[in-house]
């Protein structure tokens, strides 16, 4: 992939479980069982595990790629996500990213956290808003995507935001932006291209403004 000229880099795990679990994943555990990160020792083992699994995916990756970004796993943000973890993948990642469903606020509150914590870009991995539609599935509210967008405005070391949600909806995807027939949803596909292209317009201002 490294000559594909529309790639940008390359993700890891979507939500790993380092220190805990999910209802589909509850069976098997967490990565790392989050009893031991109340000792000093514990702590240390999660640093030396997760930088090993960080060291070695991105030296794998550089062996072919020297060139795209590393963006790193997509953590949860609403789940518990040790500093040990990211802390460990700081020297390994360009970039951390998070996929996060809270309001506009927290979401804000919370990359910028995460900023400041690691000196490092954040990225708004995956997260949306949802609407009815009248046949019954779901839409992109265009509406909670500016809300979105426009929080993350704030965000100073925030380099971007990913739509969650399939183009094409279907029994499995059931949010997208073009319905199983490829109808698109206009009405979400024109407010938000309308929010992205005031999105470039207030970019291009704020970097003569610095």
């Amino acid at each position: 992939m490294k000559d594909d000229p529309k790639l940008i880099g390359y993700f890891y795990v979507d939500c790993p479980t380092w220190t805990h679990t999910t209802k589909f994943c509850s069976w098997k555990g967490p990565l790392f069982d989050p009893a031991k990160l109340v000792t000093e020792t514990g702590r240390k083992e999660l640093s030396e595990l997760a930088a090993r699994y960080y060291r070695i995916t991105h030296d794998a990756i550089r062996r072919y790629d020297r060139h795209h970004l590393i963006l790193g796993d997509r953590y949860e943000a609403n789940a518990a996500l040790p500093e040990e973890v990211v802390r460990a993948a700081l020297p390994w990642v360009d970039v951390l990213s998070f996929q996060h469903f809270g309001p506009p606020d927290k979401v804000k509150a919370d990359l910028a956290r995460w900023h400041e914590l690691a000196a490092k870009p954040v990225l708004y991995a995956d997260g949306c808003r949802s609407r009815k539609l009248p046949d019954g599935g779901q839409g992109h509210d265009a509406k909670g995507y500016a809300e979105v967008l426009a929080a993350l405005r704030e965000v100073r070391g925030c380099v971007g935001l990913h739509l969650c949600g399939a183009y094409l909806r279907n029994p499995c995807r059931r949010r997208g932006l073009r319905n199983g027939s490829e109808r698109p949803d206009t009405e979400a596909l024109d407010a938000m291209a309308r929010v992205n292209r005031e999105t470039l317009d207030w970019a291009k201002l704020a970097g003569h403004s610095r």
